[in-house]
């Protein structure tokens, strides 16, 4: 039988408030676009993790945490039923995150 498993599709959520968006192939791997004009892009890593060492201070959100960010009073890291402290790292971080 064939491996039914999807790509999960992800954001990262970068300090200043870009966006950039990837996916995270079953092996694992990940992938990550940028503009057609950055040099730097597309980047690619063996995990998710070695993709996010090339973005300090990055937010990674998947699609249940998008869903979480409709709640303006739910943390996009961590649930926790609180605003925004606005740390600038994304528009729906907690204090305790942030």
């Amino acid at each position: 039988m064939a491996d039914r498993t999807l790509s999960r599709p992800f954001q990262l959520h970068l300090p200043g408030g870009r966006v950039l968006h990837g996916a995270q192939f079953p092996s694992g791997r990940a992938f990550v676009d940028g503009s057609e004009d950055e040099q730097e892009f597309p980047v690619y890593g063996i995990s998710l993790g070695a993709v996010l060492e090339r973005f300090p201070g990055v937010v990674a959100l998947w699609p249940d945490d998008l869903a979480r960010l409709d709640d303006p009073k739910r943390c996009a890291c961590c649930s926790v039923d609180e605003r925004c402290s606005g740390c600038g790292r994304c528009s729906a971080v907690c204090s305790g995150c942030g």
